[in-house]
């Protein structure tokens, strides 16, 4: 009761109020076998045994500050012939945790929505890799980097001189320097997530005259890859065209 020991007070529906010491129940729903399919103790946590809960209710299990009106975390129980789920397990340290899908049948996908024009991120703070030894499939939008992911950079001096831009991809604005027709021009990008086992992928994407240049990579390390412009048409070319680039992480083995 209340002021005895470390009581918890527990506030329900209808302003029920329930005390129970810390280490002890303070309620549980028994099914009408007998069965005790939820406990809660005093203190608010749910002691370490199997706690299974029957519903097939829209808002089966909800928490968050407002109930289930936009809730934190919500399971839906009210599909009709419904037998798939997922399941989480959890793993020593180092060893990550696993979200499984579970299912009456023997191929089951696991769908992921956003709402409306949301997107989804995969690891936006962390700094390891998205691995995926199966690859990625898309139905109906274009693949590629999102805002954030890209950078861009002027040449200096002339066409010859490096840049920097250690970016995933990004554009190069070239410097207007002279470039004989028929003539080319390599210069270095350095790039830290660049390696050599990587693809790059450059166009011309805008400025100069459309169709006169031949831009492609003609050298890819770690930290850096080169780049090959040439001036395919029948006069000299004093324009600063600019270059598109895509780093694809590549592997050899």
């Amino acid at each position: 009761m209340p002021g005895q020991g470390t009581a918890t007070k527990v506030v329900l529906a209808g302003q029920t109020e329930l005390y129970a010491p810390s280490s002890e129940p303070v309620m549980k729903v028994v099914a009408a076998d007998g069965t005790v399919t939820v406990v809660i103790n005093g203190d608010g946590s749910i002691p370490v045994t199997e706690n299974v809960v029957e519903s097939s209710a829209a808002a089966a299990f909800a928490v968050g500050p407002n109930g289930n009106t936009n809730p934190v975390f919500r399971v839906v129980g009210n599909v009709s012939s419904a037998a798939t789920g997922v399941s989480i397990t959890g793993r020593a340290a180092g060893a990550g945790a696993d979200i499984t899908v579970l299912s009456s049948g023997t191929n089951e996908a696991l769908v992921i929505n956003a709402k409306g024009s949301g997107g989804i991120s995969l690891n936006p703070t962390g700094t390891g890799w998205v691995i995926s030894p199966r690859g990625f499939l898309s139905t109906a939008a274009a693949s590629g980097y999102t805002t954030g992911a890209g950078g861009t950079v002027t040449q200096a001096t002339n066409k010859s001189t490096g840049v920097t831009l250690s970016r995933a991809s990004g554009q190069i604005t070239m410097n207007n320097a002279a470039l004989a027709a028929g003539a080319e021009v390599t210069f270095t990008v350095t790039n830290t997530l660049v390696a050599a086992t990587d693809v790059i992928v450059v166009n011309h994407g805008s400025a100069g005259t459309a169709g006169s240049y031949l831009v492609g990579v003609s050298e890819v390390g770690a930290g850096s890859f080169k780049v090959t412009v040439s001036n395919v048409s029948a006069g000299a070319l004093s324009e600063a065209i600019v270059i598109n680039f895509a780093v694809i992480k590549g592997a050899s083995s």
